[in-house]
């Protein structure tokens, strides 16, 4: 063993790239510089957003307000504004990480990082806006596409931007940032623009129906253009985001106009509001400001009633029951019903039932729900709205939202979290320190507590066990855990903790991912970070 220490070099690396430097920290960072720094690609190039914040955050790959957009290998990227870059590469045995990627600290308060570059670049220095930083890629990832995330400083550390005070983004509203939706770089001026609002074929639309808008350009270029992609984007009564996409070949003369039709089918009652006209020509995109509204009627069918649990304990499923009715003059095709609310944590729940069929005019009918998600978290659970499936309408997968609900019931029971996590490596033994909390409203009795990771081959797993105390709501416990790592160099990743409660596995969130390296002497650390995008 005493052999092994002096040919090895243990080294501990805590999650730190999203740490900033002491010294410079700022009160309240501006806000508004988002809005006036631009797209990291070329002028009037336009790629698809595959991935949103709620997506990467649910599935622990990022921290930061995170978007994937839809891009060819080897495409140019340029500094979104002027600031100091950092030139990165992930080297964490994870399914996905990082790969090659670059952080610009831009103000002092602002962090753009830019994921999965084609090359391998390395240090640091001052950059302009606009100026080449490398190509996109595929690294650390299986399939090619731009992994973009900002953060701002919060004290000593860099978090996710709060969504409600940004109301624009890279010179673009935040709204336009939605998955499916084709983002332009609008540095530049358009050849093609908009020869008055979008109109619907119809002024209103029962719900659930599709309906054709018609959008007119006018090319103001002196060289013919022929379009081949064209996407609207609307935004719902409530802000909810709806994209429409079409792809055909229409051809604008010099000075020329043209209509494009497409078809679109809102998924909720109310006033669509047209925000933007998004038109693609071979590699070239213009994102175009646009005006427009379309009305959806309300649906026959009417929500009576939702009947909810007084308590629901962690880890049991949620059970409810709907009653609605058909208020209207035909039978309505329910194929199942579904509720959407929000956790205490403001992460999305759900419940449904596949169970339906045809409702008569004046019938009320019960359905009976099954919640999707599982609770893990105490506190107030909120049902915000109630939808439905109509095969006879549109897909069966899409719902039609016909209702708002303001209701919410409690989730009861232990929780514990974890409010720090300390790690030493000494001689090949992995020590951690982790305190734990119990936020919920009974005594939690777990049998054991569990912290587990992947050895640095990403195929096989760790763990550390402990026993722990009982502990009444407010309690709090420093649990030790300890095993021997072994002499596998590389990194090992701790991944998750959790306890066992009467045969039943409780995740406890980790407050950061640490990663401990064994490298041999002299050669560099390998980059620890967040979780991979």
């Amino acid at each position: 063993m005493m052999a092994w220490i002096a040919r090895a070099l243990v080294i501990l690396i805590i999650l730190a790239s999203t740490a900033a430097p002491a010294g410079l920290v700022a009160k309240d960072p501006a806000y508004d510089v988002p809005a006036r720094l631009a797209l990291p690609w070329a002028c009037g190039a336009g790629y698809v957003v595959t991935w949103e914040p709620e997506g990467h955050w649910a599935e622990r790959k990022a921290t930061g307000l995170a978007y994937d957009f839809s891009m060819p290998e080897g495409t140019p990227l340029y500094s979104p504004g002027h600031g100091h870059i950092y030139y990165l590469r992930d080297e964490r045995p994870f399914d996905t990480n990082l790969g090659n990627y670059v952080e610009i600290i831009i103000d002092n308060d602002w962090l753009v990082r830019l994921a999965h570059l084609r090359d391998v670049q390395t240090g640091e220095g001052p950059v302009r806006a606009g100026e080449f930083i490398g190509y996109s890629g595929r690294s650390g990832v299986p399939s090619a596409h731009l992994h973009m995330e900002l953060f701002v400083r919060d004290g000593e550390r860099w978090v996710a931007p709060s969504r409600e005070e940004l109301d624009e983004l890279f010179r673009l509203p935040v709204a336009d940032f939605v998955e499916g939706a084709v983002v332009t770089n609008d540095g530049c001026p358009a050849q093609v623009v908009m020869d008055g609002e979008v109109r619907p074929s119809a002024p209103t639309v029962p719900l659930g129906e599709a309906v054709e808008l018609v959008v007119p350009l006018r090319n103001d270029g002196l060289e013919p253009i022929t379009l081949d992609t064209l996407q609207v984007s609307l935004s719902a009564p409530e802000g909810d985001p709806l994209v429409a996409h079409v792809e055909g070949e229409w051809f604008l003369d010099a000075k020329g106009q043209a209509e494009v039709s497409l078809w679109v089918r809102p998924p909720r009652a109310g006033e669509w509001a047209v925000g933007r006209i998004t038109c693609g020509a071979g590699e070239t995109a213009f994102g175009l400001s646009a005006a427009g509204t379309l009305v959806v009627e309300p649906s026959a069918l009417r929500l009576v009633g939702i009947r909810v649990p007084p308590e629901v304990s962690i880890g049991e499923r949620i059970g409810l029951e709907a009653w609605v009715e058909n208020s209207g003059d035909d039978p309505l095709h329910v194929e199942g019903l579904e509720v959407w609310g929000l956790q205490p944590d403001g992460l999305p729940w759900t419940a449904a039932t596949d169970s339906g069929g045809a409702i008569d005019p004046g019938e009320v009918r019960c359905f009976t729900l099954e919640g999707v998600t599982v609770p893990e978290r105490v506190g107030a659970w909120q049902i915000t709205h109630v939808g439905y499936r109509d095969a006879h309408v549109g897909p069966a997968e899409d719902a039609l939202l016909f209702a708002a609900a303001g209701q919410s019931f409690h989730v009861v029971g232990p929780e514990l979290r974890a409010e720090s996590l300390n790690t030493t490596l000494e001689a090949g033994i992995l020590r951690i320190a982790l305190q734990l909390v119990n936020v919920g409203t009974e005594t939690a009795v777990a049998d054991r507590v569990e912290v587990w990771g992947w050895k640095p081959d990403g195929e096989e797993a760790f763990t550390l066990e402990a026993p722990v105390e009982a502990l009444a709501p407010g309690e709090s416990v420093r649990v030790r855990l300890e095993a021997p790592l072994g002499t596998e160099e590389g990194l090992w990743r701790l991944v998750e903790a959790g306890y066992w409660r009467d045969g039943t596995y409780m995740r406890v969130r980790l407050p950061e991912q640490p990663t401990v390296a064994m490298v041999s002497p002299g050669a560099p650390a390998p980059l620890g970070d967040d979780p991979a995008p």
